[in-house]
């Protein structure tokens, strides 16, 4: 048996397992709540659908949500036992582990235009900018940050304008009822990829997939290439094609 078939064959072995794996596993969401209550009740609508299709969540809150949500309630509709906010920032570490999404389930114009312009002086704003600099993908409610709310014209330009480089970021704002409309499949915002890009690997991963989303390619593979399944799921997440070829 020749080299390139050992490896090809414990490839697949390793794939299987860790694929069975993963199956006994729950997907994990970093779930962040900012001091608004426009769009709250829908977003645990929301949340309650990714909790019964397999999600379990890491919540964060701002110190303005602290004083304006109920914690006790946030427990309860979405089965967590603690909850994590400014005051003990030696859990980023375990917040950051294992994420597969971020859902800022209430965003305000505030938290929206730290994020625009790079501050991360808060927790949460700390977890969306790492989120947006390791390809995570987020999607975020906008109720909280309308810029419709403003009468004056260049104020509202001024929000509209940090909500289109949130979404040049890759962060889907969308209405807290639809934080989890079709499982992310619209998250990209209907960005179409014209570009392909072909990969010479024996086995494309979810690094592959973000590399791919980075650049705003599809990605070409041929028919003895392996692609793991969470790598199919974060494309089909995200929208990145990956295609077969002869």
């Amino acid at each position: 048996m020749g080299l390139d078939n050992m490896i090809e064959i414990i490839v697949k072995e390793v794939v299987k397992r860790v694929t069975n794996e993963m199956k006994l596993q729950r997907k994990q969401a970093l779930v962040i709540f900012t001091g608004a209550m426009a769009g709250y009740k829908d977003a645990l609508h929301s949340l309650k659908e990714m909790s019964a299709d397999g999600y379990n969540f890491k919540v964060v809150l701002s110190k303005s949500a602290q004083k304006i949500l109920d914690q006790d309630k946030i427990k309860e509709e979405l089965k967590v036992s603690d909850i994590y906010v400014d005051e003990n920032p030696k859990d980023i570490d375990y917040l950051k582990k294992d994420i597969d999404k971020i859902v800022i389930s209430t965003l305000t114009r505030n938290s929206a235009a730290k994020v625009a312009t790079g501050i991360a002086d808060t927790l949460p704003t700390y977890l969306i900018s790492w989120g947006i600099m390791a390809g995570i993908p987020i999607v975020a409610s906008e109720e909280g940050c309308n810029p419709k709310n403003s009468n004056s014209s260049h104020y509202q330009n001024m929000l509209v304008n940090n909500l289109n480089i949130l979404k040049e970021y890759g962060i889907s704002l969308r209405k807290a009822k639809d934080i989890y409309k079709d499982k992310f499949k619209e998250f990209t915002n209907s960005i179409e990829y014209e570009k392909e890009m072909f990969m010479e690997k024996k086995l494309i991963t979810r690094e592959d997939v973000i590399e791919a989303k980075n650049s705003n390619k599809k990605i070409l593979v041929s028919k003895n290439t392996i692609v793991t399944q969470l790598a199919k799921d974060i494309a089909r997440e995200i929208g990145v094609t990956i295609k077969t070829t002869n």
